[in-house]
């Protein structure tokens, strides 16, 4: 299963770095962003262009990370779940780089039903 149900915020919670960095290592090989900027959360502040918004700073990114997932994994709704997910994320820019892709990545796979893989039979929905 890919996601859906009450463990989809337990699975982008362990899968969200390998699922960036995946993303972004085209970048990489094609020398427009540095692999450290894909490694690990940013260590520099970021500034957004044209927005009254100055992302959180890099040591209190490591701090808001895990509430976010604490946050997501108690909300029992998963449409909010999929909202807070998208907004929190992008308000917390915890990259140098993607930040908006990532999160609208992460909304469409916090409401995304539950899909089967190879090997797995289709889950029932109600």
């Amino acid at each position: 299963m890919i996601l859906g149900g009450s463990k989809a915020s337990a699975i982008v919670e362990k899968d969200y770095r390998r699922w960036y960095q995946e993303m972004f290592a085209p970048s990489v090989m094609a020398g427009i962003i540095k692999i450290s900027d894909i490694a690990e959360y940013r260590s520099n502040q970021v500034y957004i262009r044209n927005s009254k918004h100055t992302p959180l700073s890099p040591e209190a990114v490591r701090d808001a990370m895990p509430v976010l997932f604490d946050l997501l994994k108690n909300e029992p709704d998963a449409w909010t779940r999929a909202v807070l997910g998208h907004f929190i994320f992008t308000f917390i820019h915890p990259y140098m780089d993607g930040n908006g892709r990532m999160g609208r990545f992460l909304m469409k796979m916090l409401c995304s039903p539950p899909v089967a893989t190879a090997g797995q039979s289709s889950p029932k929905t109600s």
